[in-house]
């Protein structure tokens, strides 16, 4: 099923919780997720993880994309189909991805300006991976 989740963090300033509906729920090699009609919760890419924090009683492990969907990652007890839920990042996850993503962008800058010839290149800001 092709849906269309509204990311409503790119409309308003970083709302920390919505209410939402759930349009359709799988499983893939990553997990169990579900399809919202719209989220607050930050999509991973661009170097910076996927948020985390609650779905209803479920916990919200990671967002990303897949074939066209926006895939909110969870564990424990997943809501039905068509059930409306709210969605609640954890403040203290999105600050500290936020902060290592800003980081990295200061750091490539930094570079860049002082090494001649360097050029920043596509990169994650992942503290485990370090």
């Amino acid at each position: 099923m092709h849906t269309h989740t509204q990311l409503i963090y790119l409309d308003t300033n970083s709302p920390l919780i919505c209410a939402t509906r759930i349009l359709d729920a799988g499983q893939d090699n990553v997990g169990h997720y579900l399809i919202l009609d719209k989220t607050v919760a930050h999509v991973r890419g661009g170097g910076q993880l996927g948020d985390r924090g609650r779905i209803g009683d479920a916990t919200l492990l990671d967002v990303r994309r897949a074939n066209d969907e926006v895939r909110h990652y969870v564990e424990g007890v997943s809501p039905v189909v068509g059930a409306n839920v709210a969605v609640k990042v954890d403040p203290e996850f999105r600050r500290r991805s936020s902060r290592w993503h800003t980081a990295g962008h200061l750091l490539a800058a930094a570079l860049e300006h002082e090494i001649p010839g360097f050029a920043a290149s596509a990169a994650q800001q992942w503290p485990t991976d370090a």
